[in-house]
């Protein structure tokens, strides 16, 4: 055991943080995933897997945040989760910042797809799925948006992103993170290259609410909640239609109000995470002379 924990203490910094990152992140989503198979398996007339996942997945959070055995790593865990208690105004600034910011994304995306060509991203439920009933599939969809928001934010911005911010400065750490964040869900092919955009800058976000409010519970919650919202609109078949490029239906009023809707949430967005930044500033103690 010593010379594995000698060979642990010698390995840099950055391969540590990525393989902690990823066990942290593993450690909840594949014992969510195996739960998830099994219910469709067995006792699709509801979703008995949820009380068992949520019962997990507190203990989990409670773990990672520096209880039960070993003890003399309850410091580091702590540390590492980066589960902290902020103000009001933070988690108002931070939210405000956050949701803007992906939002300017989204709206970003639709008003250049009126422009060029861009290759299809839609996301579609697996058929098995879609025979079942409502009453067991959303109550399922929305525990994996809530497994995701809570494990991906440990594993990615606590864990992760905390140790290379430490090492190598918070622009190297979001970089590598968000990197590490598109690969992990890179399983659809070409599908999962379409996406590696969206995730990119869902990390950077992700990642600047995290080290600007010094906690990983805004983007956990900001990060659940939008993935409630979209398996929400794709099951219920209300996510946006293409529409035709500008080259062929000229410029109509929905381009001009998709332009309006990106400036005013880039805008909003901007003005949240300067008040974070301001925020953040604030909190640092200034060292002047005795």
């Amino acid at each position: 055991m010593s010379y594995v924990l000698g060979v642990w203490r010698l390995t840099p910094t950055f391969v540590r943080a990525v393989l902690v990152g990823f066990v942290v992140l593993g450690a909840a989503s594949f014992v969510w995933e195996l739960l998830f198979q099994m219910n469709l398996a067995r006792g699709v007339a509801w979703p008995w897997s949820l009380p068992i996942m949520g019962a997990y997945l507190s203990a989990y959070l409670l773990y990672l945040d520096g209880h039960g055995w070993p003890r003399s790593t309850s410091v580091a865990r702590r540390s590492g989760l980066r589960l902290r208690g902020i103000s009001g105004a933070t988690w108002l600034w931070s939210l405000v910042g956050g949701f803007a910011a992906l939002l300017a994304w989204q709206v970003g995306v639709r008003l250049l797809g009126r422009l060029v060509e861009l290759p299809p991203d839609d996301v579609e439920l697996p058929p098995e799925l879609r025979a079942l009933p409502a009453s067991t599939v959303l109550p399922l969809l929305y525990m994996t948006s809530l497994v995701a928001g809570v494990s991906e934010e440990a594993a990615f911005r606590g864990y992760m992103q905390g140790a290379l911010e430490r090492r190598h400065g918070v622009v190297i750490a979001i970089a590598v993170t968000g990197v590490c964040f598109g690969l992990a869900h890179f399983t659809h092919g070409w599908m999962g290259l379409a996406l590696m955009p969206a995730f990119l800058f869902a990390s950077l976000v992700y990642g600047a609410m995290t080290y600007l409010s010094g906690s990983v519970l805004p983007a956990m919650v900001l990060h659940a909640a939008g993935d409630v919202l979209a398996f929400s609109l794709i099951w219920w078949n209300l996510m946006p239609e293409r529409a035709p490029l500008v080259s062929e239906s000229g410029l109509d009023s929905g381009v001009l109000r998709l332009a309006v809707e990106l400036g005013a949430s880039a805008v909003v967005a901007v003005v949240g995470f300067r008040k974070l930044l301001g925020l953040a500033r604030s909190a640092v103690p200034s060292v002047g002379p005795a």
